[in-house]
């Protein structure tokens, strides 16, 4: 099976974060590839947007490990994606922004 792993970069993002991680979890239970994790580097957000995440979605962690990475400042979106993606072993790397939705 695929293995993916997912990053997503955060600055203050708002609920934008949950919503996308709420879309990627019901994908996740689809079985068509397996996420290696999806990895939150938050980039010194001061909207708490990024606060919690781990707990929130705890539920989904056999179909959708997380992880949230906190900057102490903004790295920028390469820096951040490329701190994501280190030590990454799935067949794929997807960048998402946090405004983003996934569908069927």
């Amino acid at each position: 099976m695929t293995t993916l792993r997912i990053i997503i970069v955060n600055w203050n993002s708002g609920t934008q974060t949950r919503d996308c991680l709420r879309a990627i979890a019901t994908q996740a239970k689809k079985e068509c590839f397996r996420l290696e994790s999806v990895v939150v580097v938050d980039n010194a957000s001061g909207d708490g947007s990024a606060d919690g995440l781990e707990a929130e979605f705890a539920s989904f962690a056999t179909t959708m490990p997380l992880h949230v990475l906190r900057n102490a400042d903004n790295r920028g979106f390469a820096a951040a994606c490329n701190q994501g993606a280190s030590g990454a072993t799935a067949d794929y790397i997807l960048l998402l922004n946090p405004d983003t939705l996934t569908y069927p």
